[in-house]
């Protein structure tokens, strides 16, 4: 299969014309999919690309998610849309009720079929909008949450567990082969396990993208390191031999300001900062092989914004992507902000401020995504999350005060 697709893809297996329609007609083109250069993303055309969008998390998980949002978020720029609705071993029973799972005990895929239904209208929602997919699978208990109580029972450390995982991903894949704009299948978000090696994490990355590719073999495979994509757990040790990879991580750096703790309400950091953390120690971002990304989120309190602007053009001279946690909340929260908020009353609040400071940074056409520094993707549930405080604080709208707490260093700083 893979030696086919590869001489096929480069014209060096044709079947002959009349042969071809005489059988079978006109041969549709193959789905639309990214390729990979060295470090960088190309789109269809052969133009270079950034991912630069927004998570969106299925309605059934957080009563706010409305197709509709998917052509909204296509007007402000967004270019990908990462749906987190592969939800395999996301809750245990009597825990967790409010969280949807469509696993199964059933061989041969162990997936409840019925999730289809939801998730295609996601996927056709934001490939009819002109936006990428980034399929990711959100497995609680698969990728380790009790690695205390019960080690054994995750994905790294299971075999029969890990057997299943890889049955799902074949056939959710199978199912997507022929669905255009699939960016790539991300095939355990987050591993949750904090006691497993690097080796461990690489292994599993390594056959679970086997298991994905073998259904789909044009479609990237996006991974991270363990535990929950942190960056300062990047190392090469990760990187596979498989070209169709893109490489993801975390930042929530420093953890105080991100989380809104009380020891930097009121402080901040400059961009110098930032910089040194996010290019410095970051390997990947450094290298020239590899496409990377980062997850996105942030709490639009007292200096928060500034923050938002820093990171955002930070990832936009290193040519790395993200997608921000996430397009729509329905209430405003202590956690990561939404920029658009739907009611339960049926009204809806676009966080305006949140909108101005991400639209700039956006991959559009004749941006940064036509830059030779292009280093692909940065992805997942929280990227940059920022802010002090929490929104009930009533800090959502205007932080303007705060300015005086950043360094607007020129960006050669980086």
């Amino acid at each position: 299969m893979w030696l086919v697709t590869v001489l096929i893809s480069s014209g060096c297996a044709e079947l002959p014309g009349p042969a071809r329609g005489l059988l079978f007609g006109p041969v549709p083109p193959p789905p639309s999919r990214l390729t990979v250069r060295g470090s960088r993303l190309y789109d269809p055309s052969g133009g270079s690309i950034r991912l630069t969008g927004f998570n969106w998390v299925p309605k059934q998980s957080t009563g706010a998610l409305e197709l509709r949002d998917a052509a909204w978020s296509a007007t402000l720029g967004s270019n990908v849309a990462r749906i987190v609705g592969v939800l395999w071993k996301n809750r245990k029973a009597g825990k967790d009720r409010e969280l949807w799972d469509c696993a199964t005990e059933e061989p041969p895929h162990f997936f409840n079929d019925s999730c289809f239904v939801w998730l295609d209208e996601l996927v056709e929602a934001a490939t009819r909008s002109g936006q990428w997919v980034i399929l990711a699978m959100r497995s609680k208990y698969g990728a380790g949450q009790d690695w205390r109580d019960a080690p054994g029972d995750n994905v790294f450390r299971n075999a029969t567990l890990r057997a299943q995982h890889h049955a799902v991903w074949r056939h959710v894949a199978a199912h997507y082969a022929s669905f255009d704009g699939i960016a790539g299948y991300e095939v355990l978000a987050e591993p949750r396990d904090k006691n497993l090696t690097t080796q461990a994490v690489h292994d599993f990355y390594v056959s679970a993208c086997a298991a994905a590719q073998g259904a789909d073999p044009r479609t990237l495979c996006v991974v991270g390191t363990a535990p929950y994509y942190k960056l300062w757990t990047v190392s090469p040790s990760i990187l596979m031999e498989n070209p169709l990879v893109l490489y993801t991580f975390d930042y929530f750096t420093p953890d105080s300001f991100v989380f809104g703790r009380s020891m930097f309400r009121d402080g901040g950091y400059n961009r110098e900062y930032t910089c040194t953390r996010l290019y410095g120690g970051n390997p990947w971002a450094r290298a020239e092989k590899t496409p990377d990304g980062i997850h996105t989120s942030g709490r639009p309190c007292v200096g928060g914004y500034d923050y938002i602007r820093d990171v955002m053009s930070l990832a936009q001279e290193l040519g790395i992507g993200w997608c921000w946690w996430n397009i729509a909340g329905s209430k405003l929260v202590g956690g990561s902000t939404a920029p658009i908020i739907h009611y339960a009353n049926g009204t809806t609040r676009v966080m305006q401020g949140l909108v101005d400071a991400l639209v700039p940074y956006f991959d559009q056409a004749g941006g940064p995504q036509n830059s030779d520094e292009n280093r692909g993707l940065i992805l997942g549930d929280r990227s940059f999350s920022a802010g002090f405080g929490s929104i009930e604080d009533g800090c959502e709208v205007d932080d303007s005060a705060a300015a005086s707490h950043f360094d607007s260093a020129e960006q050669e700083s980086c």
